[in-house]
């Protein structure tokens, strides 16, 4: 213990308590939480030794002779005795985490005579990845099977080239796979919506130059991947997205007719009223509106 005592090392330790607590419920969503909190155990474990590289060995090493010698065999000393193995073989995180779950799925198996309970279904947590710029048809048909979903990003608007382009749109809402839209914020994108929505309908980038030919939608399509198909990626389809009686009166009024403006008139738009939450948050004084 001494050997882990550093303050590097503190998160690690201390839910050791929480893990095992959890593992005398065993069941698959308990099962689920143990691996969430065991790759929390790898992170801290990678992050610790790579912030040390002075001692950090040494450490490791200390470390798993202790967790070795633990007479209780926990799950969760099991787990870290792999990780801090497959750190010392090389550091490699991807190789400690898949050893880390090898270690938790022999301990379940022992545990409950020969099943080893690990498979959770994943399509009512309403997982998703984001991004997908060059998914292909069958990775997409996969996350399908499994109940997740896509959330696109049109980034490459302000700097993709044909080859350089993406997302498919159109080949990833035929799929019927479950899809939302937006712009990845302004870390690398535009926050404007009508920019966003103008890539998704017209394929052309900033320049004007068309670089994502055959994966364009209809801007009914596009409008609603940004608005009623996002409300499913945060668990809230039920109050969010659409104007229906019982959801959030979340509304914008843009400045001239969505269906029907020029494609560049459409990168154009604005608001000339915004209501968040049934309360106004801007207006341009075009319209007269009682604000209750």
């Amino acid at each position: 213990r001494r050997a882990v005592s550093d303050d590097s090392f503190s998160g690690v330790v201390a839910t050791e308590t929480e893990l095992r607590e959890l593992y005398r419920k065993p069941s698959k969503i308990v099962t689920q939480k143990v691996l969430d909190r065991l790759d929390q155990h790898a992170r801290a474990f990678i992050e610790a030794a790579l912030k040390r590289p002075d001692h950090g060995r040494a450490r490791m090493e200390a470390a798993l002779e202790l967790l070795r010698a633990r007479e209780d065999k926990a799950t969760e000393v099991l787990c870290l005795a792999g990780l801090a193995d497959a750190l010392l073989r090389g550091g490699d995180i991807a190789a400690a985490r898949v050893r880390m779950r090898e270690c938790l799925a022999l301990q379940l198996k022992e545990q409950h005579g020969g099943e080893v309970v690990v498979d959770v279904p994943i399509a009512p947590l309403h997982w998703s990845i984001a991004h997908a710029v060059t998914i292909t048809p069958q990775n997409v048909q996969r996350l399908k099977a499994l109940g997740a979903g896509l959330a696109l990003h049109g980034f490459r608007y302000l700097a993709g080239t044909p080859a350089g382009n993406g997302p498919p749109y159109r080949m990833i809402l035929d799929s019927g796979i479950q899809v939302g839209a937006g712009s990845d914020i302004a870390q690398i994108s535009t926050l404007n919506p009508w920019l966003m929505l103008y890539y998704m309908t017209t394929g052309k980038n900033s320049s004007g130059q068309i670089i994502n030919a055959g994966q364009t939608l209809t801007r009914d399509e596009a409008l609603r991947l940004y608005t009623v198909a996002n409300g499913w990626f945060v668990k809230e389809e039920d109050k969010l997205g659409s104007i229906e009686e019982g959801k959030l009166a979340d509304v914008v009024v843009p400045s001239d007719d969505y269906f029907s403006v020029s494609d560049e008139s459409l990168k154009k738009l604005g608001s000339i009223l915004t209501i968040v939450g049934g309360r106004i948050v801007h207006d341009a004084g075009v319209l007269r509106v009682q604000d209750r």
